[in-house]
C-alpha cells in the first residue's frame, strides 16, 4: 500500500514515522505547504518522497490529511473523486454542511 500525508507537522511526523515502520506501506509521499517541513520528514524516512498532492494522488491507496481545515476544504474533493481513502484530522472542516455533502 502506498500512503500519502498533507500535512508535516507532530500528527503527520508521527503517522510517517510509524508508516515507514510497516511492512505493508511501500511508498510514503509527503506533502506540507512549508516545504522545508516535508524535506525534513522526508530525511527521517527510508520509503518516503516529496511531492504535490497532486502529482502523488494517483499514486496512493489512502491519504492521510494532518494539516488543517483549509487544507481539507482544498484537497478532500480531490481525494475523493480519485476514489482514494482518505483519513481527515481536521474535522472541524465538516461542520460545513455543504463541504460535508460534497464529500
Amino acid at each position: 500500500m502506498n500512503l500519502g500525508i498533507i500535512g508535516c507537522g507532530a500528527i503527520g511526523t508521527d503517522v510517517g514515522l510509524a508508516a515507514d515502520k510497516m511492512k505493508e506501506i511501500k511508498k510514503i509521499y509527503l506533502f506540507d505547504i512549508k516545504p522545508s517541513a516535508s524535506e525534513k520528514l522526508c530525511r527521517s524516512l527510508k520509503k518516503a518522497e516529496v511531492k504535490h498532492v497532486k502529482d502523488f494522488l494517483n499514486n496512493v491507496d489512502v491519504v492521510f490529511e494532518a494539516a488543517s481545515q483549509s487544507a481539507v476544504e482544498e484537497y478532500a474533493l480531490d481525494v475523493v473523486k480519485a476514489g482514494k481513502d482518505l483519513i481527515i484530522m481536521s474535522v472541524g472542516s465538516l461542520f460545513d454542511d455543504d463541504f460535508r455533502l460534497k464529500l
